[in-house]
């Protein structure tokens, strides 16, 4: 089967059926792509019990928060106003493409990861 990208907000679903949804997709692993990895009202979803459940039932988590999230650290990534200021954040020393062919690079490690199951 070819690989697919696949997107999934966590919504307010229970952690189990977050779980029912990936599992009958056939999800490998989860990319999370929040800049704050928590939830203030589905504790469920904080960066730590999401790991582990994935984790226990045998999703790969993988953390792309500081490259694809869209609330950047850092004031000078901001205008007077707050907006984003994703120019900035694409010059910044930290960018990269988290796909390049770098083996290191996360996307390439989650590709590699899922290709062995």
């Amino acid at each position: 089967m070819p690989a697919s990208i696949q997107t999934i907000g966590h919504s307010n679903h229970s952690a189990d059926h977050f779980l029912h949804l990936l599992k009958s997709h056939r999800i490998e692993v989860v990319v999370d792509t929040r800049s704050q990895p928590y939830s203030n009202y589905a504790t469920h979803f904080d960066q730590s019990p999401l790991k582990q459940s994935l984790t226990q039932n045998d999703i790969q988590y993988l953390y792309l928060g500081r490259e694809l999230g869209g609330r950047p650290e850092g004031d000078q990534n901001y205008d007077s106003k707050g907006h984003v200021l994703y120019h900035r954040v694409a010059e910044s020393a930290d960018a990269y493409s988290p796909c390049d062919s770098n083996p290191k690079a996360p996307l390439s490690r989650a590709a590699t990861a899922a290709s062995r199951k």
